[in-house]
């Protein structure tokens, strides 16, 4: 059985660094793990990783949809599944990203529910968002499956519509179908975070400031100008702060700050998602320096 190591942590934790190093002491593809680098054009908003680190590391699940079509956990899994399949020539494969609905479908083997985005209640719901926030459609989610409402926080949208999908769509709750089956894969899990709160949220300042001098908010004006206010846009961290902007519903600085505090939160919620996997080794990069890291992980080999 091949080994796979996943890769996973907060935004702004090095994990695209340390794959690359990883990836080319092994000989191992990448496949990403973060559901935002799936559409093309989110390139600087994501830190994406560059074209040289794409030619130089052979990367899969990255650039395979445009911004207005919807990809879904259930493809995700699926796709990555073939993609492992197809590689049996490799030793070992890299996960990567922070994700983690993405990485527990895959690698600890979630059961997904085999229903197709219905676009038509999509578009309802978040009419309803819009309109009366985001606490109105987490009361209906309640109403239906007090159990999903419990684990999908009042600001994840994208999760509070899609379980009110699979909700009504099936006609279950969402929690029961949501199933955990036996891990098909070898997985070796690798955190890194930082150890201490302030120091991730320095890295994570710096890196968006970098973004912002890159040309972030161009690049969001190009995508709203080509695709519109579609929903990965709409619901993607440093991209729906900058969209509030071009429409006149906040100042430049406001977005500006509003992106860097949901950059901050949604690195919380990430910590949380993988803190619960008891099988993650982590390490705090302030501690460790990449070589270190690597040689620890290649000791687990």
């Amino acid at each position: 059985m091949k080994k796979i190591i996943a890769l996973i942590g907060p935004t702004g934790s090095g994990k695209t660094s340390i794959s690359l190093y990883l990836a080319q002491k092994l000989n191992a593809p990448i496949i990403n793990c973060d559901c935002r680098c799936i559409y093309r054009g989110l390139n600087i908003g994501t830190a994406k990783p560059s074209e040289h680190e794409l030619a130089a590391v052979k990367h899969y699940l990255i650039d395979i949809i445009d911004p207005n079509e919807i990809y879904t956990v259930g493809n995700y899994k699926q796709d990555a599944q073939n993609i492992l399949n197809d590689n049996s020539d490799h030793d070992y494969i890299i996960v990567c990203g922070g994700t983690g609905l993405y990485a527990s479908a895959l690698l600890l083997n979630w059961q997904i529910p085999e229903f197709g985005p219905n676009p038509d209640l999509r578009n309802k719901l978040n009419q309803e968002a819009n309109t009366f926030g985001n606490i109105f459609i987490h009361e209906q989610l309640a109403k239906l499956d007090q159990q999903s409402a419990n684990i999908i926080n009042i600001n994840d949208r994208v999760r509070i519509i899609r379980a009110i999908e699979i909700c009504l769509l099936s006609g279950q709750k969402a929690s029961q179908i949501r199933t955990k089956n036996p891990p098909l894969y070898d997985v070796l899990w690798v955190g890194l975070n930082t150890s201490n709160k302030l120091i991730l949220q320095e890295r994570i300042t710096q890196r968006f400031n970098l973004m912002v001098k890159a040309g972030l908010l161009a690049e969001v004006k190009h995508l709203y100008e080509t695709y519109g206010k579609t929903q990965i846009l709409s619901n993607s961290v440093n991209y729906k702060e900058f969209i509030d902007y071009l429409e006149d519903k906040i100042s430049y600085p406001q977005a500006l700050a509003l992106a860097l505090n949901n950059n901050f939160r949604l690195a919380k919620k990430q910590i949380a998602w993988f803190k619960a996997n008891k099988n993650t080794n982590w390490f705090n990069i302030d501690e460790s320096n990449p070589t270190d890291i690597i040689d620890r992980i290649m000791t687990w080999l």
